[in-house]
């Protein structure tokens, strides 16, 4: 079912009671997001006393942010080698989401593990708490030295997490909201930067319309990071571009193992015939779009960005199917954590690892030659981890 949210015009708010929110402020500085309160709908508290002037600035702002965000970055988040001797022989369990960036994710941390003589095993979950159970249960017994996961939150499985740390095993999440303790051990590119990445889609669109885009915002709420993504895009699109509107339409994550997410986008656009540009809060939902838009005689009335990311959604920016991708650094963030139970292991502290990853929007223009596999966003992650390794 559609959540259809108020739309904004010249920074005031719908007047459809049922339907109003709190509008949050975001001002963005080059990649960093702040957030703030919003005034009311009166003119009281404004930050400025000329509405078209202030309107005018969070369109700029955006602009400048989308640019810098084509520029490639050279350096990785981690900075600090590690001097003592990193052991061998670790048999490392990973515990994938099942969606497609997951499933990357676990591939990714294979080549990256092997560089340090260990072997990664992918676990297969989903979001389901008695899936992840499960699957932390495999882990534990079939002893592995080390489990990687991403996405979860630990209250669906507490007791895992318990009994992980009762046998001295290290725990290194990526992409959630939770912190370091109770039995894990690291936290990278923890749920919160996902803001940011939701505030760079909103920042591209807003740039590539002029500040007048009618946007479909397709949201995955089965999963918190994506949530914590789409809240981001959201605040942004309001604060920066109140001539901007929103239709929101959440989808159940059996989208992906359906295969019916086409289908769905295709019939909410048919309700909401302004929408000229989609934003995908996990572009996965773009695979199988185009044709499905094209069959329904939509494909040149509405553009289509996302986050996350995937093989097939670089394809389909490198065919012109599909705009924009804010890609989350699945290769980065993975040797990021490999290289936090590296730390681990050799009895170093994993501080060291738990820096903010960069940040960057692909399009046909700025995405990597290579998308024969997904291209990491500093180019030379592999050469820089390794020599902080010693290897």
């Amino acid at each position: 079912m559609s959540q259809h949210l108020p739309l904004v015009a010249r920074g005031r708010r719908h007047p459809d009671r049922r339907n109003l929110r709190t509008l949050a402020a975001v001002a963005i500085t080059s990649m960093s997001l702040v957030l703030a309160a919003c005034g009311s709908d009166s003119d009281e508290g404004s930050s400025s006393d000329n509405p078209s002037s202030s309107n005018a600035s969070g369109v700029e702002e955006a602009k400048i942010a989308a640019q810098e965000a084509t520029i490639v970055p050279t350096k990785i988040a981690v900075t600090e080698p590690i001097t003592a001797p990193i052991p061998t022989g670790k048999r490392i369990a990973y515990i994938s989401c099942g969606v497609p960036a997951c499933n990357t994710q676990a591939e990714i941390a294979t080549e990256a593990a092997a560089e340090l003589g260990w072997q990664v095993t992918t676990i297969q979950a989903t979001s389901a708490p008695a899936d992840v159970q499960n699957a932390m249960q495999q882990a534990i017994r079939e002893n592995y030295d080390g489990v990687m996961y991403a996405g979860f939150t630990k209250e669906s499985f507490r007791r895992e997490l318990s009994q992980l740390s009762s046998k001295g095993v290290p725990v290194v999440a990526v992409s959630t909201e939770d912190p370091v303790g109770d039995g894990i051990t690291a936290v990278v590119r923890p749920a919160e930067e996902g803001t940011g990445a939701g505030a760079l889609g909103a920042q591209y669109i807003i740039a590539q319309s002029d500040g007048k885009a009618n946007v479909g915002l397709i949201n995955l709420p089965a999963f918190k990071t994506i949530e914590i993504l789409t809240e981001g895009f959201k605040s942004t699109l309001e604060s920066q571009c109140p001539d901007c509107t929103y239709t929101q339409e959440d989808l159940p994550n059996t989208v992906f193992s359906k295969g019916d997410g086409p289908a769905r986008i295709v019939a909410f656009l048919r309700a909401n015939p302004k929408i000229d540009w989609l934003f995908l809060s996990n572009d996965a939902l773009a695979v199988g779009l185009p044709s499905a838009l094209k069959s329904a005689g939509l494909a040149d009335k509405v553009k289509i960005g996302g986050a996350i990311g995937g093989t097939t959604n670089l394809a389909m920016i490198k065919e012109g199917q599909q705009s924009y991708s804010v890609p989350t650094p699945l290769v980065d963030i993975v040797w990021q954590q490999t290289d936090a139970m590296a730390r681990h292991f050799a009895g170093q502290p994993v501080e060291a690892s738990m820096k903010p990853t960069p940040r960057v929007v692909w399009t046909e223009e700025t995405i990597p030659a290579d998308i024969s596999s997904f291209p990491a966003i500093v180019p030379t992650v592999r050469e820089q981890y390794t020599a902080l390794w010693g290897k």
